[in-house]
């Protein structure tokens, strides 16, 4: 039960992301570095957007070993899906098992409902209390990104690159992991995490991610996140599953 708990208590971060991961193919960049001060601006104005955003789509790529239960048996591969707020949330994740088999699993939450597919069938079934968690840590006052980004005052704008065809402000800051574990469920280990944003330079919409634990941590591959955000404030829908 602790392990399920904290599989699906992870998927908050996910939704963010979960919002901090993995490797950049942007181009076009300007590597010179401007005044803290400038970076935590921007960072401000994204934090703001954010919580005014009602839905959005996100996708994540795991590079290195990110394992989902307390037993180490469950590896997070890749995980897409769609957030609507104040509290729904449909998102699919690849897993490999004992090193050995991939496998899908799906989740549905709406308000204080919950589904999720089974490992072995694969069909839906309501999800006990227990095992859910709480999609609103996306827009979450206290707990959420954009609170994090409020708190993040050592911040770099490295430069302006380009994602897509969209100009974007490139930040990077190195973050306590005490300011994230919530976020993430308390599954990223060593101190600080490295955190780097992607955000569109004429909307403020935040739309990628980076997030990678320290290579002195003891794991044998830590685990760098890399999440896209995209459909900001367009219409999605989520419903329970038929």
């Amino acid at each position: 039960m602790r392990h399920r708990r904290r599989y699906l208590s992870l998927a908050g971060f996910l939704v963010v992301a979960t919002l901090l991961s993995g490797s950049v193919r942007a181009a076009d960049v300007a590597s010179t570095p401007v005044a803290p001060s400038q970076a935590t601006e921007i960072l401000r104005a994204t934090s703001k957007k954010l919580a005014e955003t009602p839905s959005l789509h996100f996708s994540i790529n795991i590079d290195g070993d990110a394992y989902i239960d307390d037993q180490d048996t469950i590896r997070l591969i890749e995980a897409e899906g769609d957030v609507v707020r104040p509290d729904r949330v449909i998102a699919s994740f690849k897993v490999n098992v004992l090193n050995s088999v991939n496998a899908s699993i799906s989740m549905i939450t709406i308000a204080d409902q919950h589904w999720s597919t089974d490992l072995i069938s694969g069909k839906w079934i309501s999800a006990p209390a227990e095992f859910a968690y709480d999609p609103g840590i996306l827009f979450d006052n206290t707990l959420g990104i954009g609170p994090v980004m409020d708190q993040v005052n050592d911040a770099t704008l490295v430069g302006e690159e380009s994602i897509d065809g969209k100009s974007v402000f490139h930040i990077h800051a190195d973050v306590p992991q005490s300011i994230i574990g919530d976020l993430t469920s308390n599954t990223m280990d060593g101190d600080p995490i490295s955190v780097d944003l992607w955000i569109d330079s004429t909307t403020s919409d935040l739309l990628r991610v980076q997030l990678a634990e320290p290579k002195d941590n003891g794991k044998d591959h830590p685990a760098t996140w890399t999440l896209d955000l995209s459909k900001h404030g367009e219409s999605i829908d989520i419903n329970p599953p038929s």
